[in-house]
């Protein structure tokens, strides 16, 4: 006798008619999902980001994308003005414009009225500890300064040690910005991201960096992002440490500029300056300004992607909640009663105001 006639197998059952129920987002039994994406740090979900080639935005998607131009492009719009983003962000790129003009047209002043302080600092047997501590403090946001502490380290120490003191200091204030930033904010910056409201220009920023890697990670440096925030960027976006690290030292020739102006005006101020090293640095800084235009372009044009990807993502949540709803009624579809005197909840009686008309 067969063990299948003493010990019968229970019948299979029944394919069911009921569509599947799928979850709305991401689980641990279900991370390969064709709509959405995980991070390799958290579980929040995104959708993947949209080729603006293949999808054009809709009109209301345009406005919307508008809002992450450049600061200079919004000016000209007259609906601009009433955003307090873009308020706030345009009084401080005002703020950095006028600092750097006065540095570039009083180097000359600033220089004398420093010079003291500059031979004192110079004079001393770890004078060089100084400014590395000044660009330590600096490099937490949204201090403002560095470039006044790099313009010194040229006037004083030359190109060559200058340049060393500034990547010390630029480095080791930048990596203590960096682990602060990830064990204090995270958390923080991780809700904003994963928010349904608000600005989408940092969380789409923050994603753009995310998914970018290395690459994105180094084309952000030569924007025109300061370089302590683009570090709180890179913390809060579970970038690993040594891709910052590396970002930022083939970051570094930005620094340059600051220290290179401090030792024409040194030359300046001791009548040994050539037309040479005059055009040299016009060179120089004429070769960033036009790295800095193309990776603010490149940045920008992903950004956008990256952007109408989460404005999509955020309007098809209602219809996708409606999906799942319509899903749940055909898998489990309540009893239509007939009678509705069967019906208890029918027989309970609703109490009306004694004030209420009757109808006749």
């Amino acid at each position: 006798m067969s063990n299948s006639n003493v010990y019968p197998l229970p019948p299979s059952p029944m394919p069911s008619s009921s569509p599947a129920i799928v979850p709305l987002y991401p689980t641990p039994s279900r991370p390969a999902d064709p709509y959405t994406q995980l991070t390799a740090h958290s579980a929040i979900p995104f959708a993947p980001i949209v080729d603006m080639r293949s999808t054009s935005p809709t009109p209301s998607e345009k406005e919307e994308l508008k809002k992450l131009d450049g600061t200079l492009q919004r000016a000209f719009r007259k609906e601009s003005w009433k955003d307090r983003e873009f308020v706030v962000s345009f009084i401080v790129l005002a703020v950095i414009i006028i600092i750097v003009v006065v540095i570039a047209v009083f180097k000359d002043q600033i220089i004398l009225a420093l010079t003291p302080a500059a031979e004192w600092v110079r004079e001393q047997p770890a004078g060089f500890l100084i400014p590395i501590a000044f660009l330590i403090v600096l490099s937490v946001p949204p201090l403002v300064g560095a470039e006044v502490i790099q313009l010194l380290c040229g006037f004083i120490y030359g190109l060559g040690v200058g340049f060393s003191i500034v990547c010390a200091g630029t480095i080791i204030g930048e990596s203590i910005t960096y682990l602060a930033c990830r064990y204090c904010f995270r958390s923080r910056a991780e809700k904003v991201e994963s928010g349904n409201k608000g600005s989408i220009r940092w969380p789409s920023l923050a994603r753009v960096i995310r998914e970018g890697g290395f690459l994105v990670a180094v084309v952000v440096r030569y924007t025109v992002i300061p370089t302590h925030i683009t570090t709180a960027l890179f913390s809060v976006c579970g970038i690993n440490y040594w891709v910052f690290l590396a970002s930022l030292i083939l970051a570094l020739p930005r620094q340059i500029i600051g220290v290179y102006v401090g030792v024409l005006a040194a030359e300046s101020a001791n009548g040994t300056a050539s037309d040479s090293s005059k055009k040299i640095s016009t060179a120089v800084i004429g070769v960033l300004v036009v790295i800095t235009i193309f990776a603010m372009r490149w940045i920008t044009k992903r950004q956008k992607a990256a952007g109408l990807a989460m404005l999509r993502a955020r309007r098809g949540e209602t219809d996708t909640l409606a999906d799942a709803t319509g899903l749940l009624d055909s898998a489990y579809p309540l009893p239509n009663i007939q009678n509705k005197s069967m019906d208890p909840i029918s027989q309970i009686p609703v109490p009306q105001h004694p004030l209420a008309r009757t109808q006749v």
